[in-house]
């Protein structure tokens, strides 16, 4: 499949997502919980797919995945 980035600050749900794109064939994963660490982590390793909360620790989901497209 390709490299996942979740963005999302609760724990449980961002465990739970990262099994089912593991089984589904993700050949990596990387969870954040806030816009900085999303861009930051995208410009470290390029998602193939980005799966993201709205509302994160701090920033949103929206507005990382919009600087990350811009980047």
């Amino acid at each position: 499949m390709c490299h996942v980035l979740i963005t999302e600050d609760d724990w449980l749900i961002a465990d739970h997502i990262e099994h089912l794109v593991r089984d589904a064939g993700a050949t990596s994963v990387m969870i954040v919980d806030s816009e900085t660490d999303a861009v930051a982590a995208a410009n470290g390793h390029c998602p193939g797919i980005i799966l993201s909360d709205v509302n994160l620790r701090t920033g949103t989901g929206p507005l990382a995945g919009q600087t990350i497209q811009a980047g």
